[in-house]
């Protein structure tokens, strides 16, 4: 009988190691150059050594050796399988979020690694416990322990926490995403990165600051990136000696001319004479841009410059000294 029991885990070790040969032969041969590679040669690893040490929980109660012996191994045992259980499911985690952020744009990679995290801190608490259970601790001593390590920790790291929820709160609300232009009470500038911690903003001098998240969050933050229109607003002056025909001919092309131009929102084009300057009649401009970028934005705000001057030229229309401008992010 006992000669029998052998052959069949004997059996059973030789099948799981035939499958494991046979899996990693499928893996190199088909999906090698995959990202996921390696996280599915480690589950499928993990999952074996699972097998493994249950068939061998299974077969130890038949060695003749001491009940105490026993009772030691099959504990180890139970631990083991605890450890690649755990390991079994961090890789899982892993595959999951490779696969997730595969096709995924900048501003969702940082939600799937917040919950990937989130779910492996899960993970790894649930495998301490039960890894506390089986060695026989008293679960209810060791959770009031922690949750007055708990405490103490949470008071001497409160700005790690405050950073934390600030992660959150701006996973979840989305007020910017990785290439929007922001700018709030401290800083402005491109959002280069947007991690568990901190965000990353490269600014109008080229440097790039790291805000804590939990800072962000706290502050208002204004979005140009998401703007659906780029207004821009200026003004400058014509010569008194100017007829008022002229003017009103000046007014009425430019107008035109603006509003045929493909990036212009035309029902919002305002140019009128707007006040008695000092050096000139004063001529207010205020039209808004249907662009993407900054640089879209300059190319069109040169465009419209040049036409105007264009038509002054033709008018016989000149400009009067002290020009004033006035950018409207």
């Amino acid at each position: 009988m006992a000669v029998i029991y052998d052959l069949y885990f004997t059996i059973i070790f030789i099948f799981l190691f035939v499958i494991n040969v046979f899996i990693k032969f499928l893996i190199k041969k088909y999906i090698k150059n995959e990202p996921y590679s390696k996280s599915i040669t480690k589950i499928v690893k993990s999952l074996i050594y699972i097998m493994y040490f249950i068939t061998i929980q299974q077969y130890v109660p038949s060695i003749k050796i001491n009940v105490d012996y026993i009772h030691i191994i099959h504990k180890a045992i139970s631990i083991l399988t605890i450890l690649f259980g755990t390991i079994l499911s961090l890789n899982i985690i892993n595959l999951a979020k490779i696969i997730t952020t595969k096709d995924s744009i900048n501003s969702k990679v940082g939600i799937v690694i917040f919950v990937t995290l989130l779910i492996k801190s899960i993970v790894i608490i649930a495998s301490a416990l039960f890894i506390i259970k089986e060695l026989e601790y008293n679960l209810i001593n060791v959770l009031a322990g922690l949750s007055i390590g708990g405490f103490a920790l949470a008071l001497g790291a409160q700005d790690t926490i405050k950073n934390f929820f600030g992660s959150i709160m701006i996973f979840t609300d989305k007020p910017f995403s990785v290439g929007d232009y922001i700018v709030n009470d401290e800083i402005r500038g491109t959002v280069e990165e947007v991690g568990l911690r901190t965000t990353k903003i490269r600014t109008p001098l080229n440097s790039l600051a790291t805000i804590p998240n939990g800072r962000l969050a706290d502050n208002n933050i204004d979005n140009l990136g998401r703007r659906k229109f780029r207004r821009y607003k200026s003004k400058f002056l014509i010569s008194y000696d100017t007829s008022i025909e002229k003017i009103e001919e000046l007014t009425t092309k430019a107008t035109q001319i603006i509003n045929n131009l493909e990036t212009i929102k035309e029902d919002v084009t305002r140019i009128y004479m707007n006040d008695f300057g000092v050096y000139g009649i004063e001529i207010f401009i205020s039209i808004s841009f249907n662009v993407n970028n900054r640089k879209e934005e300059l190319e069109n705000r040169h465009l419209v410059i040049k036409e105007i001057l264009k038509l002054c030229n033709e008018l016989g229309i000149k400009i009067a000294v002290g020009i004033q401008s006035e950018i409207i992010n």
